[in-house]
């Protein structure tokens, strides 16, 4: 079941990476969010990140308790329910801050055409 799991939160995943990108036209918030992610996870909280060994230094030495369902095994919190929660509210935190900032939610068209400014749709 957890390796189900893992690879079900890492498609959601980069399921929140490409949304960050197709709304913004720009890899900032996909690397931002990956960044943010992986150093709170293993330098904040000392969690195992992507099955990593975890790091014996780490501002807050947290211990997940609970069923592994929830909170993962030995791969780390990425392999619990949990993580797919939370990248479910930063999906929605992405989308709200982007309706903030540019005062709608549409897709990026840009990224959909070509060299000469036809999409491939327009070129067949």
């Amino acid at each position: 079941m957890q390796v189900f799991l893992v690879h079900y939160v890492y498609l959601w995943e980069g399921i929140i990476l490409g949304l960050g990108f197709i709304l913004t036209g720009e890899l900032a918030i996909p690397i931002g969010f990956h960044f943010a992610w992986n150093f709170f996870q293993g330098n904040i909280f000392g969690f195992t990140v992507s099955g990593d060994i975890p790091s014996s230094v780490s501002l807050i030495g947290a211990k997940l308790n609970g069923p592994l369902f929830w909170v993962g095994d030995l791969f780390g919190p990425e392999s619990g329910m949990l993580a797919i929660i939370a990248v479910t509210i930063g999906c929605l935190l992405i989308i709200a801050w982007i309706k903030y900032r540019y005062k709608n939610v549409v897709f990026f068209s840009a990224i959909a055409q070509t060299q000469h400014g036809k999409s491939n749709k327009q070129l067949s």
